[in-house]
């Protein structure tokens, strides 16, 4: 019996009755690709009769469907001229041995979409165990074992002694050892390493037939020069749910279903480039046109002010805070020096806001993160140290602890906006201080030890502790952050409340302004946003200026000079940090005019934001100078001069009392306030103490001061 077809790939054939149609085709002609019946499981369909090649191929299909072959709507694939699919061998057998001889020469069997032949793999992995030796190996990697022996011979031996049924491999003695087989690894790597599973067992069990062990071995490879992370390759797919029994004898089912994508492609991504796009979306988005008119822009004298007015242009002022956030939207250039020994040195530029509430400090973070593709918005208040950087938590389907990644992973490559810094925990700020400098987030958590990238740039915001800005303190009293926080920060800038008339009026009419003007007035004044959008975006991926001659002796007299100033008044005004912090300004000011060199212009503009900064957060306020040891010690050279002089006069005054070993804390204070001509306050009282303190001269202990020497 016979069922008609009606399509070509859906049809079942039983035996047919009726008498084979001629064919006027050469008998050597490929069969079809796929026999329903011979290689099915489940036995349902009938086998193939027993007619020649030439009939199955040609006389399948009645002449009244107007099909010409049987190779119509069948799955398309890429066949080599000695390659044939093993899935896809046609098994019908031929009436002529020579001819299916002939048909057969020079074909091998591969698995379908790869050229992995599994004999052939199968044949040179175990070559590659019964043969691969490797002298130069280290101790601690093979410890105990014999290096002129067979390296993964001797580990099947181990095996058989220890029963633990794991072998790993190291993917470099593969590429060694054979170059086409670490292709297939890492390219099939579902494929080849399944196969070579069999291929280890089949040895192992061959040379050690009495042993048992409780699984099979299985092949773990490392050590791969080529990997990549799901971020980089942005899998597209499918977005499926499956539903998850709740007994597998039983068909009820969780209510919450099991979910996972089928992925279609994946589309390789930058990490310099802004939107983060391929290939195909780059060409739409940076057309020539498009690409001239970012030109045009470029070759303009004023395009670093304009595109500075077009970031927050609904903020009024704060002309250099919004240059300086913009020297950290294009970012300096990365440099890479892991291969000489002198590591890598960070392109991302870290900013610091603080100052007085209602400011808009929290405005321009909103901003930069709606501009920003890859950036993370978080609140100090409602940010913990794992929501920051990672915590381990078990996966619901294996059962296994799996690591998730916080907000500075997450931001990698773009902008982490944190709010409220100064509200954060300590042990919260304390994981900060390696990705701001280092670049990196290590983890160790329930046995998972790993390093994760954290190429982030940090914009943050504080609020001093008094809700209103103290001219008479610091800027590390006025926000109590430690100050080897405050040291990774390459700007600090000051947002106050100036309290005067004439820039009250200036900011209400601007305010005023943002009501009553029409949307044609507002993009006439300011730059599309789309533009700048894309501006950032071109010099992120295509300009990667580098230090010219001048530029580099400008920098070096820069740093002299800063040295200088502050070693006259016998304080530190710059520290290396603040030269690493002027040329990655320099770097990004030179992307913003797409200039592949930096200048002396550059350096000059690096220099300006960078002393307007420190005007600002680093300016003593019982001198007026600025010292940069309050940012990187937490105490200016006056505090500290002053804090020397006050332990002297309290070690005179205990010393004029004679041989008293214990004093009142009151007392002893009321009698230093007595003799000095400056005042003196509890807190530089106590500091005085701890210096002599740590000295071994006395100790404190409650409200008693007792002497030690």
């Amino acid at each position: 019996m016979s069922s008609p077809a009606s399509t070509p790939g859906g049809r079942k054939r039983g035996r047919n009755t009726n008498p084979p149609t001629p064919s006027s085709e050469d008998p050597t002609s490929p069969p079809s690709q796929r026999r329903r019946g011979q290689d099915s499981s489940t036995g349902d369909l009938m086998p193939m009769p027993t007619s020649p090649a030439t009939d199955v191929c040609c006389g399948l299909v009645d002449s009244n469907f107007g099909f010409l072959d049987c190779f119509i709507n069948l799955p398309p694939f890429n066949r080599n001229p000695t390659e044939r699919s093993a899935g896809h061998t046609s098994q019908a057998p031929s009436t002529d041995g020579a001819v299916a001889s002939e048909s057969n020469a020079g074909q091998r069997l591969v698995i379908w979409g790869t050229d992995v032949n599994v004999g052939t793999c199968k044949e040179k992995f175990q070559r590659f165990l019964q043969r691969f030796v490797d002298p130069t190996s280290t101790e601690d990697e093979n410890a105990g074992l014999d290096l002129n022996e067979p390296l993964y011979m001797q580990k099947l031996e181990e095996i058989s002694v220890v029963g633990d049924p794991v072998m790993n491999v190291n993917c470099r003695h593969v590429q060694s050892f054979d170059a086409d087989l670490y292709r297939q690894l890492i390219c099939y790597p579902q494929e080849v390493i399944p196969t070579f599973d069999m291929a280890v067992n089949e040895l192992f069990f061959e040379r050690f037939p009495d042993s048992f062990l409780e699984y099979q071995i299985q092949v773990r490879p490392y050590n791969a020069l080529k990997t990549k992370s799901m971020r980089s390759l942005n899998p597209e797919g499918i977005y499926r749910a499956v539903p998850m029994r709740v007994n597998p004898r039983q068909s009820n089912v969780k209510s919450v279903y099991k979910t996972h994508i089928d992925a279609i492609h994946f589309r390789k991504t930058d990490e310099k480039r802004l939107h983060g796009l391929d290939e195909e979306a780059e060409q739409k988005l940076f057309t020539e046109d498009r690409v001239q008119t970012l030109k045009e822009l470029a070759a303009k004298p004023d395009v670093y002010e304009r595109l500075s007015s077009a970031l927050a242009p609904s903020i009024y002022e704060h002309e250099d805070i919004k240059k300086g956030i913009l020297l950290q939207l294009f970012g300096g250039t990365r440099k890479d020096f892991s291969q000489t020994g002198r590591g890598n040195f960070r392109a991302e530029v870290n900013i610091l806001l603080c100052g007085d509430p209602g400011t808009s400090k929290s405005q321009l973070l909103q901003y930069v993160y709606n501009l920003v593709p890859r950036g993370q918005y978080t609140s100090g208040k409602g940010s913990s140290a794992v929501g920051l950087t990672a915590y381990v938590m078990k996966d619901p389907e294996t059962r296994q602890l799996v690591l998730q990644t916080g907000a500075l992973v997450l931001s990698d490559n773009g902008i982490c906006c944190i709010d409220e810094f100064d509200k954060m925990s300590d042990n919260t700020r304390s994981v900060l201080h390696e990705v701001m400098e280092q670049q990196t987030l290590s983890i160790a958590k329930a046995g998972i030890i790993c390093q994760l990238n954290a190429r982030t740039a940090v914009l943050a915001a504080a609020n001093p502790v008094e809700s209103q800005w103290n001219p008479k303190k610091t800027t590390i009293e006025n926000i109590q952050l430690p100050h080897t926080l405050l040291s990774r920060f390459d700007l600090i800038f000051l947002m106050l409340d100036p309290q005067d008339e004439a820039y009250d009026r200036r900011l209400a009419h601007h305010l005023v302004s943002l009501y009553y003007q029409t949307e044609e007035q507002m993009e006439e004044e300011f730059l599309d946003m789309a533009v700048l959008k894309d501006y950032i975006a071109y010099a992120r991926t295509y300009i990667n200026p580098r230090l010219s001659e001048e530029a580099s002796q400008a920098l070096i007299e820069a740093y002299v000079d800063m040295r200088k100033i502050g070693s006259g008044r016998g304080m530190v005004s710059a520290y290396p940090r603040q030269l690493e912090s002027l040329i990655r300004l320099a770097e990004a000011h030179a992307k913003v005019r797409f200039s592949e060199k930096v200048e002396t212009i550059d350096v000059e503009e690096a220099k300006r934001l960078h002393r307007e900064a420190l005007k600002q957060s680093a300016t003593d306020p019982r001198t007026g100078f600025v010292d940069i040891s309050i940012l990187t010690t937490g105490m200016s050279a006056t505090a500290r001069k002053r804090k020397e002089e006050v332990a002297q006069a309290l070690k005179k005054l205990i010393q004029a009392k004679g041989k008293t070993p214990a004093m009142k804390y009151q007392q002893l204070l009321d009698d230093l306030r007595g003799q000095s001509e400056t005042a003196i306050t509890k807190e530089l009282f106590d500091e005085a103490l701890r210096a002599l303190a740590d000295e071994d001269y006395l100790t404190v202990t409650g409200k008693t001061v007792r002497l030690l020497a």
